[in-house]
């Protein structure tokens, strides 16, 4: 958070099902407890003050467009300035989420995304009232 407010920058970095066990230890461990830096290897892009994550198959450089005070923590609204992606990762020059495979937290688990189940803005056409 301090160098969210000094930088007014930050990162998403989206791990992939491989690096299930480092990212639950950089969320439940605090980083005002514990040196971070070296569970990822850091590299930086375009803005040089939000560090991003190597083994990460995608990483998001963002601006702070606004800092919202949720009474027990901030929440950044951030505006994306670059999409770092891993070239096995892209289709299309597209990030490809089936070569991704990134961990969603549910139900106190990480899954890794399943399959495709639906176009969007093409399955409700196939909706009918009731």
């Amino acid at each position: 958070m301090k160098g969210i407010e000094e930088n007014k920058t930050f990162s998403l970095n989206v791990p992939s099902d491989k690096h299930v066990v480092e990212a639950d230890h950089c969320g439940i461990i605090s980083g005002a407890q514990e040196d971070k830096s070296k569970v990822y290897t850091s590299f930086y892009g375009k803005l040089k003050t939000a560090p991003l994550a190597e083994e990460c198959p995608v990483n998001i450089e963002c601006t702070v467009f606004k800092a919202v005070d949720c009474g027990s923590h901030v929440l950044y609204i951030g505006e994306i300035v670059e999409i770092h992606a891993d070239k096995v990762c892209v289709t299309d020059q597209k990030p490809d989420i089936t070569k991704i495979h990134p961990i969603v937290y549910a139900q106190s688990a990480y899954f890794d995304v399943g399959k495709q189940v639906e176009k969007a803005f093409s399955a409700g056409k196939k909706y009918t009232k009731k």
